[in-house]
């Protein structure tokens, strides 16, 4: 179907999807249960979020809701998780926009068909699709480069912090 997205890499095994890497975290300590939050269903999740850039479908595809993943990122103890989060969600809209681009721009295949056999294979060409994509391109660079400074200034507090010890044991 022409306006079908193309396949996914997270349909399937996502370890074995080319250019998959693993998101280091530790997993939130949550009670134990058959149907719940476990340590392989919050990599799942992240593994696949890092690959589609879809909370819900994520959520889905590990069989919890939208709304139970947003609960478990709010936990007490899930810094880590949400550190984790926050770059496999980078990561999967990243993967989405390059999708985008580069099927705006070399076309879609679409199959001629006639009689019930296909006949040929036509080419489609998206202006809206390459828009869409170079605008969020552009909001991609934005959220970098105001992160780089956030980062940048986060850095500098923990080391004037740590200074800031080191001389109150010395004095």
């Amino acid at each position: 179907m022409p306006d079908s997205p193309p396949p996914h890499p997270s349909g399937g095994r996502p370890r074995e999807c080319v250019g998959f890497h693993e998101i280091p975290f530790t997993p939130v300590p949550v009670k134990a249960r058959h149907d719940g939050w476990t340590p392989a269903r919050q990599r799942a999740f992240i593994d696949r979020l890092s690959l589609s850039g879809n909370v819900a479908r994520s959520a889905r595809a590990v069989g919890k809701t939208p709304q139970s993943a947003y609960r478990l990122r709010e936990h007490a103890q899930a810094a880590s998780f949400r550190r984790a989060w926050d770059r496999a969600l980078g990561a999967g809209q990243s993967y989405m926009i390059d999708v985008g681009f580069e099927r705006a721009l070399l076309g879609e295949r679409v199959p001629v068909v006639r009689s019930g056999r296909c006949v040929g294979v036509n080419f489609r060409y998206d202006n809206r699709l390459v828009m869409a994509s170079l605008n969020a391109m552009d909001r991609r660079a934005a959220r970098s480069s105001t992160r780089d400074t956030a980062a940048a200034l986060e850095r500098y507090l923990d080391i004037l912090e740590r200074e800031r010890g080191v001389a109150e044991k010395q004095g």
